[in-house]
């Protein structure tokens, strides 16, 4: 649709009053629009919006106005600033949830009951989405030449999916922390700032677990970010999450650093459950050939790298 607004005060709602005050609003919208604004008022607002425009159509705002923007989705992926801004940030939180539980000597699970997904072996995620994967592959790439021997390594990771994912989702303490669990690129929205850079909100919390935060930092790193992208950033985004999760546990007094080789060794186990995750997520990756061209980058880039081992697992 089209929206015009000229907030002076006549708006699309017939409204005529003198503003003389601060506005709230916690706005969460699903649209596609063209908008043309004319603001003239004083308002605080925090927006969530999935908004699809031309950026030279979008408006300017006043300081005092906090206008979140989803500007991406899956398919589109993220560039390489709003990565290394989330994954500051990530590392940030986790970090200071992190020093949270140690300073106050409490098991999260505990304190907060219900608030964290538990992973099942039973989920049909882990039994019918993974095994509908597997074949969906098998067909596919069976007949391609360059493709065979991606298939015969992935076949350690059919063994035992439900197992594995759930074995390697159980919390490592004291690093264990709250992952949000699905950061793709349509659940994180950015405004930016004066200064140029980036703040985000981060919606959909449906699926946060209490485990390793390299898993939500592996996912970020893969799902929304196209091959090229991802292979220039990933070393400087893990770099960035790093030292700001040991930052914020060294600005909260919590007595504690995350070693470098527990850190290196957790994103190894985070990028092989993302095989696994890459699997169950086949046919919702075949919807356009970029995005099936995306998860080929993937699992083999994971599969080729001789750092990450093939995964023992038991039948």
């Amino acid at each position: 649709m089209d929206v015009s607004m000229d907030v002076n005060m006549d708006a699309s709602m017939d409204v005529n009053m003198d503003i003389n005050m601060d506005v709230s609003m916690d706005v969460s919208m699903d649209v596609n629009m063209d908008i043309n604004m004319d603001i003239n008022m004083d308002v605080s607002m925090d927006v969530n919006m999935d908004v699809n425009m031309d950026y030279d159509k979008r408006p300017s705002f006043t300081a005092s106005q906090s206008f979140f923007l989803q500007t991406k989705n899956v398919s589109q992926g993220l560039g390489e600033d709003h990565i290394l801004t989330v994954a500051q940030k990530l590392g940030t939180y986790h970090g200071t949830v992190v020093a949270y539980k140690v300073i106050n000597r409490i098991n999260l699970l505990d304190a907060f009951p219900g608030c964290f997904h538990q992973a099942s072996v039973e989920s049909p995620l882990f039994s019918v989405f993974v095994r509908a994967g597997f074949q969906r592959l098998q067909e596919e790439w069976s007949g391609d030449a360059t493709k065979t021997h991606l298939l015969e390594m992935l076949a350690p990771y059919e063994v035992n999916p439900p197992e594995f994912v759930v074995s390697g989702l159980l919390p490592q303490e004291p690093f264990a922390t709250a992952m949000h669990g699905d950061l793709q690129p349509s659940n994180i929205f950015f405004k930016h700032t004066t200064d140029g850079q980036y703040t985000i909100k981060v919606i959909d919390w449906a699926t946060a677990r209490y485990s390793q935060g390299t898993c939500d930092l592996v996912y970020l790193l893969n799902i929304g970010v196209d091959a090229d992208v991802r292979r220039r950033v990933t070393k400087s985004a893990t770099d960035v999450y790093f030292n700001a999760f040991n930052a914020a546990l060294t600005d909260l007094n919590a007595n504690l650093s995350y070693p470098r080789d527990v850190f290196e060794d957790q994103l190894v186990k985070a990028r092989q459950l993302l095989v696994v995750w890459s699997i169950m997520s086949v046919n919702l990756f075949s919807s356009t050939q970029h995005l099936r061209d995306r998860l080929t980058a993937i699992l083999a880039d994971i599969l080729l790298d001789p750092t990450v081992p093939s995964p023992t697992l038991s039948t």
